[in-house]
């Protein structure tokens, strides 16, 4: 993919746009300038709110979340400047009070904070920001809709969009595929990416609009109105009965409830290294992922067809609350839900009804981006309707900067009378000024983001492809342009090796060019570099210690000390994912390279133990039975094997095949392994599994040298947690 633009030309475009607009709205007459930024504002968030269910990118790592998020960014630093500009023109700051105000500034604040303080900090912030802007999305639309026509529009404008997904769900599910992308493609295929996340953000629309259509019908009102809500409810009901059959017949996996709960009062009360931080503010706001691999119990590995998942979302939002923002993000949760509670009306208002609707599904569902954007867009409708309702719990407030006896600052209800002190234009300005260079910040590093997301894409269908020049310059591109995702350098880390496997595999080693050897070693150590990257940028994640420990493994023999970084890289993301038997089973496979049998014995048994019908753990542990000697007891550990492999016929026809050659060799040690394999089969039913092998490097060609080449150790604990 070519770079469309330079680094310093999005803030140019970003500058000048705003340069024009504001030029001409000054040659322009006060209350047009001021009436032409309230239509455009809504006009903005008009188109918002149609395009955010339905655009997906089938370019980027993420094809559904992550084109929402950009557009809600980008959108909302729009609809903020605007904003503010207008409140230049009026020379004052006018906030409309409402009820929700205080509950939503207290849990912006505490995601926030607890993104700051949190280990997987640049995790947590790519996950907290579009939240943040949500809530400015929330306070650009109370505060602009200020009349019916505007409110109609926002209103139609969301029911339009949730509306158009659902058609698409309807079209799919007959096999109408009416997008060009051959990977939408499918029966099941949705905007969302997630049948829950679309039934979600469909189930208040559907309430809303089947509510009006029977008011339309018992009022007997034939006009547009009844057109629209019977064509919106027509399609939302079709559209949600569609995704409940997918939702039944895909068997849609979510984090079992009780796993959830756990791991959500684990998370803040088992974090030895930061109790207090953890208990008040939880691991991050959007670091759920690290907290399921850290706080899950080894019970989890009974769980037979998710045992060997990750979770990146807990069973509820409510517990990812929990376990990510600790007391205060719960506290404040409630304090919210307190005050949509209490500003219920005397009759029923369809928007109340649906954000407790909403409500009442985060503490029973796990909520995406979706879910929270229409949870705060119908709040932000209910707000305006009481608004436009003349309810005494809604009221604007002015903020001046005018001369008075009392200060500077002045602040009066917008109705409480007239005053007649000259206002200033200072205060909005200094707003302005402030919301124009955060806004440029944030959306710099925002389009930033999406440019090294769309080529790190890009890379990996060239890895598919085999052209590794080209996946190479792409994710060294990525890397360059957001140098803050460990996933990249994770990715890229494995890429290097690769590479520098090939090379080596391609040059005879008795007249290997210099340029390529150093090109080899040079490969090796950006490997090496990528991945302790990859640790320094995300240090509880697992995934990023087991990859460097892959790459140490790869390179012992050809690597000074890599052995021993091999094993305890490994072991700390052991100490991040204690139950995970596979990373045993890894561990004892480097023991078992280097004839450590006792200790890869033991790290293999702890395999077992953690899942009692894992059969690769018991593969592995017989073949380090029989290197001891011990044969009996290695034929009782393939016995097992067999029992557990017996609806897989590959596995089955391998472990059979090894037990055929081990049987000759044991004389009068069987009624040990006969008793072993009996209790064992009783434990452990018929599974599925996955294929066996041996736990071993991977297949390299990287030359040994007369000596060991020098490499760098893995991150000390401190560099790590910095």
């Amino acid at each position: 993919m070519t770079r469309l633009l330079g680094k310093g030309e999005y803030l140019q475009i970003y500058i000048l746009t705003l340069l024009r607009l504001i030029v001409t709205l000054c040659i322009m007459d006060k209350k047009e300038a001021i009436s032409i930024l309230k239509n455009l504002s809504a006009g903005i968030t008009s188109l918002l709110l149609i395009l955010f269910p339905l655009l997906f990118l089938t370019n980027a790592s993420d094809v559904f979340t992550f084109p929402k998020e950009i557009l809600v960014l980008i959108f909302t630093i729009a609809l903020l400047i605007i904003l503010c500009l207008k409140m230049v023109f009026e020379s004052k700051i006018t906030i409309r009070s409402n009820p929700f105000n205080l509950p939503l500034v207290f849990f912006g604040v505490v995601v926030l904070g607890s993104s700051l303080v949190s280990r997987g900090f640049y995790d947590s912030i790519i996950q907290a920001l579009p939240l943040i802007s949500l809530l400015f999305l929330y306070f650009v639309v109370v505060n602009s809709i200020d009349n019916a026509s505007s409110f109609n529009l926002l209103s139609y404008s969301l029911i339009l969009g949730s509306v158009l997904s659902a058609l698409v769900t309807l079209l799919y599910f007959a096999k109408i595929y009416i997008f060009p992308f051959p990977e939408t493609h499918s029966r099941y295929f949705n905007t969302f990416g997630s049948t829950v996340q679309q039934a979600i953000y469909i189930l208040p629309i559907l309430l809303i609009s089947l509510f009006f259509l029977a008011n339309l019908i018992k009022n007997k009102v034939a006009n547009y109105e009844l057109a629209i809500f019977s064509l919106s409810s027509l399609f939302t009901v079709l559209s949600f009965a569609v995704l409940i059959y997918e939702i039944l017949v895909q068997k849609v996996v979510t984090l079992p409830f009780m796993h959830g709960l756990q791991i959500a009062f684990a998370s803040i009360s088992q974090d030895a290294q930061r109790p207090l931080l953890s208990l008040i503010l939880g691991s991050g706001y959007g670091t759920f992922v690290t907290d399921f691999t850290r706080f899950r119990l080894p019970s989890f590995n009974l769980e037979r067809d998710i045992w060997n998942l990750t979770f990146f979302n807990s069973s509820t939002f409510f517990f990812e609350l929990i376990a990510t923002t600790g007391i205060l993000g719960i506290v404040s949760y409630f304090y919210l839900i307190q005050k949509v509670l209490k500003t219920r009306l005397k009759t029923i208002n369809i928007l109340h009804l649906s954000i407790i609707v909403l409500l009442i599904a985060s503490f029973l569902l796990p909520f995406s981006f979706t879910s929270l954007f229409m949870l705060f867009m119908l709040m932000a409708l209910y707000v305006s309707y009481l608004y436009l309702h003349k309810s005494n719990n809604v009221y604007n407030v002015t903020i001046t900067l005018v001369a008075l006896k009392q200060g500077l600052i002045n602040v009066v209800e917008a109705a409480s009378g007239h005053r007649r002190e000259k206002e200033s234009k200072v205060l909005p300005l200094l707003v302005f000024v402030v919301v124009i260079f955060v806004g440029g910040f944030v959306g710099y590093y925002t389009m930033r983001f999406l440019i090294s997301d769309l080529a790190f894409k890009q890379s990996l269908a060239y890895v598919s492809s085999n052209n590794g020049q080209k996946a190479y310059d792409l994710q060294r591109q990525a890397i360059d342009d957001y140098p803050y995702r460990s996933d990249y350098y994770r990715v890229f880390s494995q890429l290097n090796f690769a590479l520098a496997n090939s090379l080596a595999a391609s040059i005879a080693q008795k007249d290997s060019p210099a340029d390529a050897q150093q090109t080899v070693v040079a490969l090796l150590q950006q490997s090496i570099n990528s991945a302790r990257q990859a640790v320094v940028i995300s240090p509880l994640l697992a995934a990023n210690w087991q990859n460097l420990s892959q790459i140490y493994r790869n390179l012992i023999n050809v690597g000074q000390n890599a052995d021993q970084f091999a094993v305890a890289t490994l072991t700390q993301a052991i100490s991040l994912d204690s139950s995970n038997p596979q990373l045993y089973v890894e561990l004892g496979g480097i023991y078992y390279q280097f004839k450590q049998y006792d200790n890869a014995q033991n790290q293999f048994q702890i395999a077992t133990n953690l899942k009692r019908d894992y059969s690769n753990a018991y593969y592995n542990l017989g073949h380090t039975l029989e290197a001891k000697g011990d044969f009996s007891n290695a034929l009782a550990a393939y016995q097992i094997v067999r029992n557990l492999s017996k609806n897989d016929e590959n596995n089955l026809k391998k472990i059979n095949e090894e037990i055929n050659a081990l049987t000759p060799k044991i004389q009068g040690q069987g009624e040990t392994a006969e008793q072993n394999l009996q209790e064992e089969q009783a434990n452990n039913p018929v599974t599925e599994q996955q294929p066996l092998q041996l736990s071993s490097p991977s297949a390299n060609t990287l030359p040994t040298g007369p000596s060991p080449m020098k490499i760098s150790p893995p991150p000390s604990a401190s560099e790590a947690a910095r």
